[in-house]
Formats: structure tokens, sequence, C-alpha cells
């Protein structure tokens, strides 16, 4: 009656009578304590705070030994959380539920390393590759003499016995020295009592973990409990199971195959997809530069055709003039070195590009034809480092600098004239240089190019379709230094 009467329900001998007398109570009325019935006898016995106490008690025990094999504790969890307004009784069992999920078997231990009573860090990581059984002490130490004909089956290779005591456990007795001295065997005395509900603790309980941390058995049967039972076999079994784990379960195994399967099946799924998105791109970059270069060939084209009509046109007058000029003997030769002329036109004329040789070839026959007419000197020097034959340029691009230079500058001169031509190689690019001494440029003209004809004009378009390509063709003509003439540069970069 005493202790019924104490208003203070957290004492501990309040809630020491409760379990008590409702253990009687079930024993009186069946020969054993079943959870299930021993659930429903507390339902049908008991009311108020000291029903919610003996049923948080209850599954509160029942949580040590993980969740896997406790369904109906579990569900007996959900019901007493719904109808248990007491926060003091609810809160406790919810992290109890929440620390069993993480004790579940094949989970990571949570725990790394314990803090021992001299203060020191035992790290369970020193033992990774080794299989441990952690034995957690909580009863008297003599007892753990159960083990000594355990142990030595297995060796120091195999597997790792860590007993550790908890704060708080029992003195009685002294622990067998044999043991103490096996190679396998680490003895340790914990000080953090919080050890206990980080682990569950409520008697002595046994975590086998295999050689990647992770839970294989947690809460093994205890030879030191059922010896005198004939089930110590079962420590073995589950010492030898903890030895033989692998690194994935079929189940892992099955799911990493078939995430791996997945995954790679997208990665090439993707790179197939972006390779026929790629092959579509450069195949319409090739068109588009197909179409480019067929439409630059055509305007090339369309501007020879242009040249080649104002050149011929500019021969016979040339001819022409001869013939008036009663000169039949040189208009002879200027007709038979024009048919030559006019052949290499001809011949190069389908062609976008045609080797240097040839080019300075038909302006050397040029600048003869206009001698007959005009009696200047003339000279072609070239760079000693060029292969003509190798290197192609524009067709009939030299031919109208020299014609600019002969009609509009030395036509004058008699054989006082003076046409030089110079081809040089520089820095990837051809320098082509066409200077007279004639009468220059007159210094009010602004646009050179609009300004000394229709061949200079075609010379022009022609360097602006090369700098399509993203060269950097120029022509720039201008009046000599310190002397009379003009100079015109013609640029072209060479692949």
């Amino acid at each position: 009656m005493p202790i019924l009467m104490n208003p203070f329900e957290w004492n501990y001998s309040y809630q020491n009578f409760i379990q008590l007398s409702q253990t009687y109570k079930q024993l009186r009325s069946v020969s054993h304590i079943n959870k299930r019935i021993f659930y429903y006898f507390s339902l049908a016995t008991l009311s108020g705070y000291p029903l919610y106490r003996q049923l948080a008690n209850s599954i509160n025990g029942e949580f040590s030994t993980g969740l896997t094999n406790n369904i109906n504790s579990e569900s007996y969890f959900y019901d007493f959380i719904n109808n248990c307004a007491d926060p003091v009784l609810t809160e406790p069992l919810k992290k109890a539920y929440e620390t069993a999920g993480r004790l579940e078997i094949g989970n990571q231990f949570p725990i790394n390393s314990f803090v021992l009573q001299d203060s020191s860090i035992f790290n369970l990581q020193k033992l990774k590759g080794k299989s441990i059984c952690l034995i957690m002490l909580e009863g008297p130490k003599s007892k753990i003499s159960a083990y000594k004909d355990v142990i030595p089956k297995f060796s120091q290779d195999e597997v790792e016995f860590i007993i550790a005591r908890l704060p708080g456990a029992w003195m009685e007795g002294k622990m067998d020295s044999t043991i103490l001295k096996m190679p396998n065997v680490t003895y340790i005395e914990l000080a953090d009592k919080s050890i206990k509900s980080k682990l569950l603790l409520y008697r002595n309980k046994i975590f086998m973990l295999d050689k990647w941390f992770r839970i294989v058995e947690n809460n093994a049967e205890d030879p030191m409990t059922h010896k005198y039972y004939g089930r110590a076999s079962e420590f073995e079994k589950s010492l030898r199971k903890t030895i033989e784990a692998k690194r994935f379960s079929k189940a892992e195994k099955t799911a990493m195959l078939k995430t791996t399967g997945w995954s790679l099946g997208s990665i090439l799924f993707t790179f197939l997809g972006g390779l026929w998105i790629y092959k579509i791109r450069v195949r319409r970059i090739k068109m588009q530069e197909v179409a480019k270069r067929r439409i630059k060939e055509l305007e090339i084209k369309a501007i020879r055709s242009q040249m080649n009509p104002h050149f011929i046109f500019n021969a016979l007058n040339s001819i022409q003039s001869l013939i008036n000029g009663n000169q039949f003997k040189e208009a002879n030769i200027y007709l038979a070195k024009f048919a030559i002329l006019l052949r290499g036109v001809l011949n190069n004329s389908e062609k976008s590009r045609i080797s240097l040789s040839d080019e300075l070839q038909a302006v050397e026959l040029y600048c003869q034809l206009e001698q007959l007419r005009f009696e200047f000197k003339f000279g072609i020097t070239i760079d000693p480092e060029l292969n003509c034959d190798l290197i192609e340029i524009p067709g009939m691009i030299i031919q109208p600098l020299a014609e600019n230079a002969v009609v509009h500058g030395l036509s004058g001169k008699g054989n006082l004239g003076n046409l030089d031509i110079q081809v040089k190689w520089q820095n990837g690019n051809l320098y082509i240089s066409v200077s007279d001494n004639g009468v220059g440029l007159p210094t009010e003209i602004t646009d050179t190019l609009s300004q000394k004809g229709f061949g200079l004009k075609l010379v022009e378009e022609r360097i602006n379709i090369l700098n399509l390509d993203r060269k950097e063709a120029k022509l720039t003509i201008e009046n000599r230094i310190n002397t009379d003439g003009t100079i015109a540069t013609l640029i072209i970069p060479i692949d």
C-alpha cells in the first residue's frame, strides 16, 4: 500500500512493483510469459499510467533485438505512439525505435571508437579487414569463462574477440586470465555511460561484425547463458556466418548489376544520340561549306569571264595600233605571241587556281607583247626559296597589275620606261610587287582601285572572295617614295 500511494510515478520502487506484480499475475494465469500474451494481458489488467509504463518497458526491451525479427513489436510501437499522449513515455521510445533501426542486420555498426576509463580511445577501424565478435559485458566478469572453449577454435586472422565491460557493470568475481592471454582477445573497460542507450543494452549483448563493419548479428546467442541448455553451438554458428560473410549479398549483387546495366545503357544511349546529332551537324556544316565553295568558284568564274574579254580587247587594240602604224612585222609577231598567251589563258579558264609559274609565264608573255608597242624594259625577280610549281594562286591576278603599270604609267616613257616585278615569301604570305617609273598617281585621287580601270576592280573583287575563307589577302597601290612611278603590292596568304 505505501508503494501504491506514492505520488511520484517515476519512482523506481513504484515502477518495479508494477513490473513484478504484472509478471506474477500472468504466471498465475499461464505457465509461461509469451510476448504477445503479455501485451494483451497488460491491456486487460492495467489502465492509466501503469498500463502505458508497462507497455513502454515491454516494447523498449524488444527493440534491443532489432526490428527485423520484431514485426509485432513495431506494430505495437505505432499503436502505443498513437494512443499515449505522455511525452515522458513516447519520446524515449521514439529514440529507441530510431536506434533499433540503425542496429538492423546489414547496416554499418554505428560506433567507430570507444572511450575507455583511462581516457584513452579504442578505435575499431584498426581491426578493418577482420571479423569482430563484440561482447558487451553487463554481468559478472567471472562468467566470461564460458567463452574459454569457443575462442580457441578460431584463429587470430579469422576473428577478433573484444570483451567490453560496460560502465557500472557488476564487479563480482575475476576474469579467467587464460582468456586475456589469447592472441585474438582484447579486454576494454568503457567510460561512456551513454553507450547503453546507443546500443540498446539492457543485459549482456553480443554483436557480430563482418570485415566491412556491417552487423551480421545484433543479438547473438550468448554461451554464458545457454551453455547448460545445449545451445552453445549457436554462438559458433554465428561466428562462422560472420567469417563467411560476402561483400555483397545476392540481392545486393542483383540490384547493383541492374543499376550498372541501366547506367551503362543510359550512357551508351546518350553517347549514340550525341554521336548521331554530331554527325548530322557535321554533315550539315559540310554541305554548307560545299555550297559556299561552289558559290565562290562560280563568282571567280564570273569574274574571269569578264577579265578574259577585257584582256583580249586590249590585246586586239594593241595589234590594231601596230597595223595602223604600218608595223606589219611587229603585228605578226604580236599575233603569234598573243595566240600562245590566249591558249594558256583558255587552258586555265576552268581552274580556280593555277601554279605561280604559269601565272608568271603569262605575265612575262604579256610584257613581251607590250614591248612591241611601248619599247619599255621589264624584269621579273623571284625569291630563290620559292618553288613556283608548288604554289597555287588565283589565275589572272598579277596580269592586271602589270597591264595597269604599262598602259597608265609607261605608255609615254618609250625606251626609258622600266617595269620591275618581284615575288617574295615572308611569314607564310606571298608578296608580289609591281613597280614602274611612270607618271605616278595624281594626288587628288583618293580611291585608287575605283579610279584605275576595270582590271583592278576585278582584282579587288577576287581579293574579297579570297577573304571569305578568313584569309588576309590585300592589295595596295601608291606612289613610290623619292622617285617617279607607282608600286602595287599584292599579299596572298599561302596554305
